[in-house]
């Protein structure tokens, strides 16, 4: 068991953590390969804007479920930092609910879309756009695992304050 989970464990810093990594380093070595191409070389490369854009794709979704793993992302919590704890956790578990509802919604067309892209490829490099677009899937999935995840512990500490076991 505890292997299974040190595995689950890598697996998920590998698509959350140490891919953003790789792709965000990409991405800027193909930006500097694009500005010294063009501005000093004067003959701009054609296939860096690809590759920046793709390692984009990958960098901002791949790390979007790790701010939601970690509770790392920006909020805007006007209202909300005016709620006390407990009310702070129902409407956590609100947004929850919705998120896990529309979510789980788009499951399958955003599979289906990906489908479609299979068959087309990009431009220069001649990549598949379903592996462009891929971490689209991968953040929904995260985000609706995570969601449920959060909810659950919101759910276990209002009953534990029920039952005056306060767990945080």
């Amino acid at each position: 068991m505890r292997n299974l989970k040190s595995s689950a464990n890598f697996l998920r810093n590998l698509i959350e953590v140490y891919i953003p990594t790789i792709t965000l380093s990409i991405m800027l070595i193909a930006f500097i390969i694009q500005i010294f191409s063009r501005y000093i070389l004067k003959d701009p490369v054609t296939w860096t804007y690809e590759v920046t854009t793709i390692a984009f794709i990958w960098t901002v979704l791949l790390g979007s479920s790790y701010a939601k793993r970690t509770s790392d992302h920006v909020d805007f919590g006007v209202i909300y930092d005016l709620f006390n704890d407990k009310w702070k956790r129902y409407s956590r578990i609100v947004v929850n609910i919705l998120l896990i509802i529309l979510l789980t919604f788009l499951i399958v067309p955003v599979y289906e879309y990906l489908d479609f892209l299979s068959t087309q490829n990009s431009h220069v490099l001649r990549i598949p756009m379903n592996f462009a677009y891929a971490p689209f899937l991968i953040l929904i999935i995260s985000l609706v695992i995570y969601s449920v995840t959060q909810m659950i512990k919101d759910i276990s500490n209002i009953i534990n304050q029920f039952k005056g076991n306060h767990v945080e």
